[in-house]
């Protein structure tokens, strides 16, 4: 099967996707408006005449056409919905599959009559659309998607996040690190964490170190936010990590934080569960679908930091009290977000797509 990707090449889930493709034994090609190294196909890579959002995805669209008339592949799988989602609308070609990554819908269909339509427009076009949550695509329904359009698995885990150890249970633990693997920018909501952090120091006398991953737009400020609330000291900005590095940070952490505003199902969160920290995350329909509330996690306010801090420090302060939800978790994700498991799935659906086409 000749397989097409219309997606952002920097994103590590799209370089998962296209790497379980290439080693199924289909032909692989990308065409991204944004540049990468290490993707395991054929890549094309078409640069932006301009740095505008939308814009210069309108203005590709006719160099992309190009490269998709000799390519011609059996099906095209486009990732997010307002832009790649949208070039592959334009392209008007069959079968079209769109893949939607939680915001496109959450966030970006909501700001204005005009994205609802472009989102609706897309949707229209499409064959399938893929979601990773329940929520999502009760959301996608919404915009007059059929339901028998709609597929819905989580975008998953992929194996090096699976084959984690157990933790060993120290006794009386003194020491504790706190993890937080989201993007610096507003949507994650990263100032929740950081004022909760002197709050959680004021609780207990337990050594906690606060560790944030990640780049983003609001990086700056965070910093600055840090040393205004004097804990600096206590927070360590790791910046962007490569995936072996993640992984390593993940298993010597005790605690995982998502302070998201918004969120589908979130790959963060399901890898922090198979790397067996304790999850505390922000109570929205995303989170839901996974966690329950002093069952196998915690759900805080998006608004309240002293909140926050006194989950975290319930958490320092009776550690081994809370190691049974580790195992809990770490099965429902095998169960659930096995990465290779539900891509199997969605390679059957594009198949069953590409024949019905003939």
């Amino acid at each position: 099967m000749k397989i097409l990707f219309l997606a952002d090449a920097r994103s590590i889930h799209i370089q998962r996707w296209i790497d379980f493709f290439f080693k199924r034994g289909h032909q692989v090609s990308l065409i991204s408006l944004e540049p990468a190294k290490n993707i395991n196909c054929e890549k094309f890579y078409v640069p932006s005449k301009i740095k505008a959002g939308f814009l210069k995805y309108f203005l590709a669209v006719p160099e992309i056409k190009k490269i998709v008339e000799k390519l011609n592949p059996d099906l095209i799988s486009a990732h997010f919905i307002p832009n790649y989602g949208w070039i592959g609308a334009r392209l008007k070609r069959k079968p079209l599959v769109v893949t939607s990554w939680g915001s496109d819908i959450l966030v970006s269909a909501r700001k204005s009559f005009l994205h609802k339509k472009r989102t609706e427009f897309v949707l229209r076009r499409a064959d399938l659309v893929t979601s990773d949550s329940n929520y999502l695509a009760s959301e996608i329904a919404k915009l007059k998607v059929p339901e028998n359009k709609i597929l819905t698995y989580p975008m998953g885990v992929s194996a090096e996040f699976l084959s984690t150890r157990s933790k060993p249970v120290t006794a009386n633990k003194k020491t504790f690190k706190v993890i937080s693997i989201r993007q610096l920018e507003p949507l994650y909501n990263l100032s929740l964490l950081i004022e909760a952090i002197p709050h959680c120091l004021k609780k207990t006398h337990n050594q906690i170190e606060f560790l944030i991953c990640g780049e983003g737009s609001q990086k700056d400020f965070l910093v600055q936010l840090a040393e205004k609330l004097e804990i600096a000291d206590k927070v360590k900005f790791l910046g962007k990590l490569f995936q072996t590095e993640l992984l390593l940070n993940l298993q010597n952490a005790d605690i995982y934080v998502s302070t998201s505003l918004s969120d589908s199902s979130s790959v963060s969160l399901l890898e922090a569960m198979a790397c067996q920290l304790i999850p505390i995350v922000t109570d929205i329909p995303g989170d839901r679908e996974w966690i329950k509330d002093d069952q196998n996690g915690f759900l805080v306010p998006v608004s309240k930091p002293e909140l926050l801090a006194e989950r975290i420090t319930e958490v320092v302060q009776n550690y081994e009290k809370y190691q049974n939800w580790t195992e809990k978790n770490l099965n429902m994700v095998k169960e659930k977000a096995n990465l290779e498991e539900n891509l199997k799935k969605i390679e059957q659906k594009f198949i069953e797509l590409v024949e019905n086409k003939k």
